[in-house]
């Protein structure tokens, strides 16, 4: 230890360099000494002999040095990766000594530790009740969106339904709700819960008369395909453009505009925010 304290003086920020340091200098300083004996005994050419095979034997380990210990640097690129939230490479799996057992056990904490990590941002994205994303995941993955629609939706009277069947049946019409949405969206539509009975659908690359469209089908089909057990469902949409981008604020401001209106002129309608475009 008080070894390495002395190398940390010379070089304080590299591991491999203290290793070859220290290497090098066990090579070189009995060979130095055995050449001084040479020269101090007439033997120059001797000495001189010794010197270049140290030398040489010096630079051999060099170089072997720093293959061998490329690994430590492999592992550091790795670590310093995964502090910093970034997609880490495996290490290489060749290696049958101990920095191969090393690298294994990184390569399996570092899965492991991948998959809690993506577990636990699925549940933080997720809504417990309808499996949908939740506000949280909804607006991390409309970061950078491609222009389209979104759909703002909301129940008709379902504070009623909850004060007349309980929250039982009222958790059980929403989730009727969001399974039938989900069953008639495409894959790359994104479908979430916002909050209480409001819920949220972004159209990726639809115009407004298709969003309109795809609106109206899914009023339709919640007011004809009704829950078991429970009052009959029915739901008013706002529809609005986004543009893409980061931010989808002003999308979803208008969009709640429109739901307003829908429910101002009767519930079970749909509404775009544009007067004119009112379906």
């Amino acid at each position: 230890m008080r070894i390495y304290h002395l190398l940390a003086r010379p070089f304080p920020g590299s591991f491999p360099a203290k290793i070859m340091a220290l290497a090098c200098t066990g090579v070189l300083l009995p060979t130095l000494a055995a050449s001084v004996w040479f020269l101090q005994s007439g033997q120059r050419a001797e000495a001189t002999n010794l010197m270049a095979i140290g030398l040489g034997s010096a630079c051999v380990m060099v170089f072997g040095l720093r293959a061998a210990l490329k690994p430590i640097g492999m592992i550091l690129e790795a670590a310093e990766s995964w502090m910093a939230q970034k997609p880490v490479e495996p290490l290489p799996d060749g290696y049958g000594d101990e920095v191969g057992q090393i690298m294994r056990r990184i390569n399996q904490m570092v899965a492991e530790a991948s998959r809690q990590r993506a577990s636990q941002r699925r549940q933080a994205d997720t809504d417990p009740l309808t499996g949908l994303l939740n506000r949280r995941g909804f607006s991390r993955m409309m970061r950078g969106t491609e222009a389209g629609a979104l759909l703002l939706l909301d129940l008709d009277h379902f504070k009623a339904v909850n004060d007349c069947y309980g929250h039982q049946v009222g958790d059980r019409v929403l989730c009727h709700v969001a399974d039938t949405a989900s069953d008639m969206l495409r894959k790359k539509d994104l479908l979430a819960r916002w909050g209480g009975e409001e819920f949220v659908i972004f159209l990726p690359g639809a115009p407004a008369t298709l969003a309109g469209t795809i609106a109206n089908r899914l009023r339709e089909a919640i007011a004809i395909d009704q829950p078991e057990v429970g009052p009959e469902v029915t739901i008013f949409v706002g529809v609005a453009g986004h543009a893409g981008g980061e931010a989808f604020d002003h999308a979803f401001v208008a969009a709640d505009r429109a739901l307003y209106r829908a429910k101002a002129e009767g519930r079970n309608l749909v509404r775009h925010d544009e007067p004119a475009r009112a379906a």
